[in-house]
């Protein structure tokens, strides 16, 4: 007896493909899983400009409380959208960004670096960004305990020497 696939159905979180060629523009949109990308969709929750201004920023639009709504009642996301909400600070990073960060920075994903480089270069100056931050928490932590070290120290000097007297 053959298998027969999966024909479930749910709402999804995807980039629907609006612009023109050459100048890409995303909706971000809930739709059914079954539906085409840029087909009609249940909900409009924002939109997303992958285009760098002149200030190298990428703008995303998003209506916040629709989207914690629509998670909530259990609609999935694709890839794009999760690592796009992960770079943004709504959700924690997915794990394929530092991945993909890492990749470039050693330079074995050439091939992919020329396709995706408009979006992995932003991922692995965020990624590098979060690791000097790590860095110099850890380095603020140490001082902070050579500190409490010295100043314990001094103290228990102190003491022996009020004792003395």
């Amino acid at each position: 007896m053959p298998r027969i696939a999966d024909r479930s159905k749910f709402n999804i979180i995807r980039l629907a493909l609006h612009g023109c060629t050459n100048r890409p523009f995303y909706q971000i949109v809930v739709c059914r899983n079954r539906k085409p990308r840029d087909g009609p969709c249940i909900e409009r929750l924002g939109s997303y400009d992958p285009m760098p201004n002149k200030f190298g920023e990428r703008h995303v639009a998003l209506d916040v409380d629709r989207f914690f709504y629509n998670l909530a009642k259990g609609t999935k996301m694709t890839k794009p959208v999760e690592k796009l909400f992960g770079l943004s600070g709504l959700l924690p990073i997915h794990p394929m960004t530092y991945i993909e960060a890492e990749r470039l920075k050693q330079g074995k994903d050439q091939k992919r670096a020329g396709v995706l480089r408009h979006w992995n270069m932003d991922v692995f100056e965020y990624y590098e960004e979060q690791k000097k931050k790590v860095e110099k928490i850890e380095a603020s932590k140490k001082e902070a305990a050579e500190k409490a070290k010295e100043n314990e120290e001094s103290e228990n000097d102190i003491d022996k020497e009020s004792e003395i007297s």
